[in-house]
């Protein structure tokens, strides 16, 4: 997997990123190609996180350079041993076959995590991360397939993803956990370019994923992690990401951000008796969503059926 100097140097000047972040986005979308076309891969993986909406829901506004999937077959526990070796052994095959080298492979129930290291082209040592979640295998929406959206940088191919919706939710959900620059940027560009009309599906979503994963009370936020978010945090987590021209305004998008955001959780009756039920140790997805496909689909998230068992500890 090899790109020259100079298409890489061309590229970088048209595009305004940094050639190096530039070339791991190639090589990332090379990975991607494989995984959606791989059989022991194909329509059991879907993207989901910042890479997933930069390259799908807006075209590219900043580089993401990690992959993260969701399993997407809700199989027994007791299957996904021999499903975790066959998938380790024919992704470090492939990219042992391109050059990579493991670094680290991690495995735990819920999550397995790969870190590949590569000789970029300026001769500098790097690494992709691949991380699989194996707890996130049911989703609130159907998954969708998307061309990948990159200004000409990616010849495009199509991607399984989660819905934008869901991807959306994720994401506020991790602004408000971990509060990165990036997170910040992802949902400030969601809202300028109105990514999401029904934010009432988006509230719900954002509700779910907070209840089964979230480490934060959703019905008592101070919001102090996004407003400690400053200048210093974005030149070293976020300006090496996006476009040298770019003019984002960490303190603009933080008075925007957290206005929707508080806007967005203004909760109805039946989402605050969810949450209360769940914390009581019940789970009853039909008080946050009357769709009866949704409710089918979450129905046995094994995600919520862990938490009912963590809260009964």
């Amino acid at each position: 997997m090899e790109f020259s100097r100079q298409y890489l140097t061309r590229l970088a000047q048209e595009s305004n990123f940094i050639k190096d972040t530039l070339e791991k986005v190639l090589r990332l979308s090379e990975i991607l190609k494989f995984l959606n076309s791989d059989v022991v891969f194909k329509d059991k993986l879907a993207l989901k996180g910042g890479t997933a909406i930069n390259l799908t829901a807006v075209e590219l506004p900043r580089l993401s350079v990690d992959i993260d999937l969701d399993f997407t077959v809700n199989v027994s526990k007791d299957e996904l041993p021999e499903i975790k070796e066959k998938f380790k052994k024919r992704l470090t095959d492939y990219m042992w076959q391109k050059g990579y080298s493991l670094a680290d492979s991690r495995d735990h129930f819920a999550l397995t995590s790969f870190l590949f290291n590569y000789i970029n082209n300026a001769g500098n040592r790097d690494n992709i991360k691949v991380e699989i979640n194996f707890l996130d295998r049911c989703h609130v929406l159907p998954l969708e397939k998307k061309k990948i959206l990159t200004k000409g940088i990616v010849e495009d191919f199509e991607i399984l993803t989660l819905n934008t919706i869901e991807l959306y939710a994720s994401k506020i959900n991790a602004l408000l956990s971990r509060a990165t620059p990036r997170d910040l940027y992802d949902v400030n560009a969601m809202i300028e370019n109105n990514v999401i009309t029904d934010t009432k599906l988006l509230r719900k979503c954002l509700v779910f994923y907070n209840a089964i994963g979230g480490d934060y009370d959703i019905q008592d936020l101070d919001y102090k992690n996004v407003e400690r978010l400053d200048y210093r945090k974005y030149k070293t987590q976020l300006k090496p990401v996006i476009s040298k021209d770019d003019k984002f305004d960490i303190e603009k998008a933080k008075e925007k951000v957290l206005a929707y955001v508080k806007d967005l959780l203004v909760l109805t009756d039946g989402e605050k008796e969810f949450l209360s039920k769940l914390k009581d140790k019940t789970y009853v997805p039909e008080l946050l969503f009357d769709n009866k496909e949704i409710v089918s689909n979450i129905k046995h998230h094994p995600a919520s059926l862990w938490r009912i068992r963590e809260n009964n500890n």
